[in-house]
């Protein structure tokens, strides 16, 4: 088990998240996540790399971990739903570790057919992601995340509130391998890309709190998912 860090991310823009194409896009992911609920299962194809301004090669290794709790209250009115997602990414050249936690959380009256809380801990004045604490990854066996995140209303003139976090994943039944290459010929150049991304079906549980301090992370949700993914760019220059 490896155990990192997080002290307040505020670090590059994630763009190449997800290399077979399970995992979300994290650039962008706060309002998405906070809008609609999101089922991992089944999810997969698709490819990807990465881009290297000081290399015509470049590779990179990511983990990542995915959950979605869902709740409704007693009276069947108020529909909750709160997504968290690890992620540990190294790059080379530079061999350059970049970690970030997303949370999102979503409460809808259907009664009244209003919205009643949508929040992320992307700071909507960088677009980046505000965490404290840190991430667990065992292969594709168990991860973790403790800590505190600001969460940010998005809605116009919206406040903040701080989240305690601590929810753990235990993967289960068999993995799912999804390897995808491409090879394109341009003008002047060709471009190759090698990705191969391995998921595991997990159950979530742990503790998210909301603006009333309550626990949203309940109850332990099937709804998850572990990933690990390797994937390679090679871009030749042809004169």
């Amino acid at each position: 088990m490896m155990s990192r860090p997080i002290a307040s991310v505020r670090g590059r823009p994630l763009v190449s998240i997800s290399v077979a194409g399970v995992l979300l896009v994290l650039v962008g992911i706060a309002i998405g996540f906070a809008l609609h609920p999101h089922n991992v299962a089944g999810a997969g194809g698709g490819g990807g790399g990465c881009f290297s301004t000081t290399s015509p090669a470049c590779t990179f290794q990511s983990r990542n971990a995915f959950a979605d709790f869902g709740s409704v209250s007693p009276d069947g009115c108020i529909f909750t739903d709160a997504a968290v997602q690890p992620f540990e990414a190294l790059n080379r050249p530079g061999g350059t570790t970049t970690l970030a936690v997303f949370i999102s959380i979503f409460k809808f009256d259907n009664c009244a057919g209003t919205q009643i809380l949508g929040v992320t801990n992307v700071d909507p004045s960088t677009g980046f992601p505000v965490f404290d604490g840190t991430v667990q990854f065992g292969k594709l066996d168990t991860a973790s995340v403790v800590g505190t995140a600001t969460m940010f209303d998005f809605a116009p003139g919206g406040g903040t509130f701080t989240s305690d976090v601590n929810v753990t994943w235990t993967g289960f039944g068999p993995t799912t391998t999804f390897i995808d290459s491409t090879h394109v010929l341009g003008s002047g150049a060709v471009f190759t890309t090698h990705s191969k991304s391995t998921s595991r079906a997990a159950e979530a549980s742990g503790i998210v709190t909301d603006e009333t301090d309550s626990n949203v992370a309940t109850p332990p949700t099937l709804n998850a998912l572990l990933q690990d993914a390797t994937a390679g760019t090679i871009l030749i220059n042809q004169t």
